[in-house]
């Protein structure tokens, strides 16, 4: 099922069946609002605004394949392209919404979750992948070229997260381990992995496909999104499913396009108080935090260009 509610009241709007689409889960929208969602059951389902049906259903496997089970896709700026990766396939699917086509992609094991690159047009996509060596790969929409390590152009590349982790004598710097959320800030000036396993963020630079540095993150490091700065930038926000926390980050503090410098810049405790707005209490394990995060209003291509206003941030 996929639930539609008031954003203001939280009260519930409907309830639309999405079957045959098993286990449905992340659902983005375009620009205008169509939502989108993937789950086990080997398709994208493309629903009319304000969900009221189902306009279209996209398979993205064949049907000679098992189950794809698309998960955490990301659409590009121009609502033309969709990425995601297939957790029961170790590919990725780059969709092309209108045509309602897709291509594979191999990844590592285990792929998980997808960031695009920010511009409307994007030149690449990101795919996280989860069992180890839990590497990230980067792969164009269209039939383009990423800069191979030996500078030479080739169809996509995997990015060692291990790097600094000795199977024998554990990590001698920062490392990736269990990578599920990806994200490139709207700029295209740095973008960051959340590690699950390793409690790090990885910080790479989408213009070289490079890690150029980890930050310290809380246990259970999951959820990336990123929002409008004051006075220019953005700031990543960070959740994790173990703690209470939100840690917020600066991709690019002095704004050379470099996200090398980037930098842990506040935490925000998420426990409840009394001005806290809840329907029931927490009985128990009230240290969960979150596994994913929206800041509003978002700042990406195709959203941003319709925002009445620009405040700090909201998140």
């Amino acid at each position: 099922m996929l639930d539609v509610f008031d954003r203001k009241t939280g009260a519930l709007i409907r309830r639309i069946d999405v079957r045959p689409l098993a286990d449905p889960r992340h659902d983005p929208y375009r620009h205008r609002p169509v939502a989108r969602g993937t789950g086990g059951g080997g398709a994208v389902m493309e629903l009319a605004p304000g969900a009221t049906k189902i306009d279209r259903r996209i398979d993205v496997g064949s049907p000679d394949e098992p189950i794809a089970h698309p998960h955490a896709h990301w659409m590009s700026g121009d609502a033309k392209w969709i990425g995601h990766p297939n957790v029961n396939l170790y590919n990725a699917s780059i969709v092309d919404i209108k045509k309602g086509t897709f291509r594979h992609d191999v990844t590592g094991e285990f792929p998980i979750a997808t960031g695009m690159d920010a511009a409307s047009t994007p030149r690449r996509t990101w795919r996280t992948s989860s069992a180890p060596p839990s590497p990230a790969s980067a792969w164009p929409p269209r039939a383009r070229a990423c800069v191979g390590d030996d500078g030479q152009k080739e169809h996509g590349k995997l990015i060692d997260l291990w790097d600094n982790y000795n199977m024998m004598d554990g990590p001698t710097g920062g490392w990736g381990g269990l990578p599920i959320q990806i994200a490139v800030s709207p700029d295209n000036s740095g973008g960051l992995v959340a590690n699950t396993l390793s409690s790090q963020l990885g910080v790479f630079d989408p213009k070289t496909d490079k890690i150029v540095g980890y930050l310290p993150c809380d246990p259970g490091c999951h959820g990336v999104n990123f929002g409008a700065k004051k006075g220019g930038g953005y700031y990543a926000y960070v959740t994790s499913k173990f703690a209470n926390v939100l840690n917020v980050i600066d991709i690019d503090p002095n704004g050379d396009g470099n996200p090398s410098d980037a930098a842990v810049v506040g935490r925000i405790i998420t426990d409840a108080d009394a001005a806290t707005a809840v329907d029931d209490q927490v009985v128990d394990y009230a240290g969960m935090g979150g596994q994913g995060i929206m800041t509003v209003p978002l700042a990406y291509e195709g959203w941003v260009e319709h925002a009445r206003r620009t405040p700090s941030t909201a998140s």
